[in-house]
């Protein structure tokens, strides 16, 4: 905390998979990015003829993008394909094996589960997988989703070692997202292993940083910590810092004194010691007759000097004591610096609340809902803009505002921030080639949006132009633009609309693909499976649960292959979803009753 600001750049750094391994052409690279036309991708890459290992690779990839769009039938073959050229590979028996779990083929999913651990899926309590592995893993298998069924099926193979293992990495992706599903994660994980501390380190950890408010959680488990491993200084130490977190302050005394007696070097359990003896959760101080007296002047001094729970004491004494409004506002702000998320969200809104021209609060607020947008109630970048306009000699401000623009495809408000940044130290060679990076990646993306944009108006009756032209527009950004062309792609050939929606429903233009899908009949799709619409209009049906008629026209489709049972079920779902929609869709109850029939005559 004391630290709290030193200025230089906030570089933002984008963790990629190298793929170079495999091949160097673009459908190689879309193959494994999960883009637009991944299989098609796939396909292009396996024809350039690649060596045996690398055709395994590509084929494992093909294998998962069709096993997300519900192809498992053609996903197995490609699976058993790539395993004749890599028998051995634990990579690629984990694969599979997640394929067919994916499939509901668990029995032969757990032997090849087993077959991955034999093979060297594991190195101790590591997993072991390549880059490439990874890439897949990351870019199409959705990560944290996929260790969680493979640790599932890991679990019932009875490789129990395995199965932690990949139920803690599922659960650190879980947490990033963050998913609900992080919690069932972590409790696989003890479930499959009660005897190691460590697990519950992990877990109390994560509970630490979730949001500041489930201290009796990370209690829970660091005990656990104590129990399993008695004489480790560093669990009890902690254990005593969760106790004091809640307000326990007499157990936080128990937890310290065995970390002290554990560990008598250890001067921060020896100072959390006597400050849980002398304090229940109360500073002690009084408040002052007048603001920003010597005491609390030097309170803030130690707030501002002092890490850890030294500096959190200090902090609250010089706020109680009282501050003025500015020197309230640095308060807060360093205050905020030692707590959990939640609890310095508020202090950060404290400070502002207390000194609305203190940059650092809007700042260091904004640095909080990075990557967590949609949790918030600002937004990062009028926080980032008011930091900048306060303190315009500030470089970094402005550098991560460009980064926080450019994140939202903001390309040309990014590019202004980051050349207000470089106009602040013209001599620093970072900024300067992170700024050109910026102006060299928007002139290649608007590029591409004006060689697609040129073959629209060429043939501005050709379905397939306003498609490339919509794949453009979205990989600049231009996301309605985007949707405006996929729609017209379809309006100017109804019956190929389908080759758009299986282009896009993957990738962020859900909504057009199952626009396209509700009105797709097999007949208008001949060459498209009327099996593969039905299995896209029920991924409708499950992203758009308030939009009925997805789940309806996969009931027509169903009744018209005299399926009453599926048609059945079908319905049964959406009136649970809509009660009084029979009563709106009188024709639907009719394909319902006469389906209903069809199952008492047989």
């Amino acid at each position: 905390m004391r630290h709290l600001f030193t200025f230089g750049l906030i570089l933002a750094a984008t963790a990629t998979a190298s793929l170079a391994q495999i091949t160097g052409d673009d459908a190689a690279s879309r193959c494994f990015r999960n883009s637009y036309d991944g299989p098609i991708a796939c396909s292009e890459a396996l024809s350039g003829n690649p060596a045996p290992a690398q055709k395994a690779q590509l084929l494992l990839a093909k294998g998962m993008l069709l096993t997300q769009a519900g192809e498992h039938t053609t996903a197995t073959a490609i699976y058993r394909q790539a395993l004749t050229l890599l028998p051995k590979s634990a990579e690629a028996h984990v694969i599979y094996a997640w394929g067919l779990d994916r499939s509901g083929e668990t029995a032969t999913a757990d032997l090849e589960y087993k077959q991955a651990v034999q093979f060297g899926l594991m190195r101790g309590h590591e997993i072991v997988l390549g880059d490439t592995g990874k890439a897949m893993v990351a870019g199409i298998g959705h990560e944290g989703n996929f260790y969680f069924t493979a640790g599932q099926g890991l679990e019932r193979a009875g490789q129990k070692n395995a199965a932690k293992a990949f139920y803690l990495k599922a659960a650190v992706d879980f947490a990033q997202r963050p998913d609900p599903l992080v919690v069932q994660a972590y409790d696989n994980a003890v479930r499959v292993d009660t005897s190691d501390p460590t697990t519950h380190w992990e877990i109390a950890h994560f509970w630490q940083q979730w949001d500041g408010s489930h201290g009796a959680e990370v209690v829970r488990h660091l005990k656990e910590c104590a129990r399993l491993a008695p004489n480790n200084a560093e669990y009890r130490y902690a254990l005593g810092q969760a106790y004091a977190a809640i307000g326990d302050t007499a157990n936080a005394a128990i937890e310290y004194r065995e970390a002290v007696r554990l560990n008598p070097v250890n001067g921060k359990a020896s100072h959390d010691l006597q400050l849980a003896a002398v304090s229940t959760g109360e500073t002690g101080a009084i408040a002052a007759a007048t603001l920003d007296s010597p005491e609390a002047l030097a309170q803030l001094k130690t707030c501002v000097n002092q890490n850890g729970v030294r500096g959190e004491f200090a902090c609250r004494s010089a706020l109680k004591v009282g501050l003025s409004p500015h020197n309230s506002a640095i308060a807060h702000t360093f205050l905020a610096a030692e707590l959990p998320t939640a609890e310095a969200i508020a202090e950060y809104r404290e400070a502002i609340k207390s000194d609305p021209n203190y940059a650092l609060s809007y700042y260091l607020l904004a640095q909080k809902f990075e990557g967590k947008e949609f949790q918030s109630a600002e937004d990062p970048v009028l926080l980032l803009d008011s930091a900048a306009k306060l303190r315009p000699d500030w470089i970094a401000t402005r550098e991560q505002l460009a980064a926080v623009l450019w994140a939202r495809n903001r390309h040309a408000e990014a590019i202004n921030a980051q050349r207000e940044a470089v106009a602040l130290d013209t001599a620093d060679e970072k900024l300067a080639a992170h700024l050109k990076k910026y102006e060299t990646d928007f002139a290649a993306e608007a590029e591409k949006v004006q060689v697609a944009q040129t073959g629209v108006k060429s043939a501005p009756s050709d379905p397939a132009a306003h498609r490339a032209y919509g794949l453009a527009l979205a990989s600049a950004g231009k996301m309605d633009d985007a949707r405006s062309e996929f729609r017209t792609a379809f309006q100017l050939n109804p019956k190929n609309g389908w080759k758009t929606a299986t282009a896009i429903m993957y990738g962020g233009f859900a909504d057009v693909a199952c626009e396209i899908y509700s009105t797709t009949k097999p007949e208008d799709a001949p060459d498209y499976p009327q099996s593969s619409l039905e299995q896209d209009l029920a991924a409708c049906g499950k992203m758009f649960p308030e939009q009925t008629k997805y789940l309806a026209s996969l009931a027509q489709l169903q009744y018209s292959r005299g399926d009453g049972a599926a048609v059945r079920q079908t319905y049964e779902m959406i009136v649970t979803m809509d009660p009084k929609y029979f009563d709106k869709h009188p024709e639907d109850r009719e394909l319902y009753d006469h389906a209903s029939s069809q199952k008492g005559a047989q």
